[in-house]
């Protein structure tokens, strides 16, 4: 199984939010080969401007390294059927392109969006073929 994480994922762990362990559990899964967790750069700049918003270049960057040296793929690549993907779902319903780009990779690698927006993602979760796992 694969599972893709929305910023709110890393930012619940990193925090120390309500969900922690469920984000937490994933990566132990990840690291002992059960599973994959993979996040686009989109979502990491929203992880980075966050925390260096509240905390400082110096405590963004720091999260930041730590989240490469963990369990998490980082993809800085959009293949052709996720820039396909994203384009179409940013077209059809009101998301940010963080959002949609978070979305399209989760069709294109057929993984599990990890994320505790609802309100952002109720009216995909209706239509669209797309898993959620919300953490909180």
């Amino acid at each position: 199984m694969t599972y893709v994480f929305d910023a709110s994922a890393i930012i619940a762990l990193l925090k120390n939010e309500e969900g922690a362990d469920v984000i937490d559990s994933l990566l132990v899964q990840a690291a002992d080969g059960v599973c994959s967790v993979i996040m686009n750069n989109f979502n990491l700049l929203e992880v980075f401007y966050g925390f260096y918003r509240e905390d400082g270049e110096s405590f963004a960057k720091e999260q930041i390294n730590a989240i490469k040296e963990s369990h998490i793929k980082i993809n800085g690549e959009i293949s052709d059927d996720m820039f396909y993907q994203a384009g179409r779902i940013k077209a059809s319903y009101s998301l940010s392109l963080a959002d949609s780009i978070l979305l399209g990779q989760a069709i294109s690698e057929k993984a599990t969006v990890v994320s505790s927006d609802h309100h952002e993602f109720e009216a995909v979760e209706k239509i669209e073929n797309i898993e959620f796992l919300w953490f909180r």
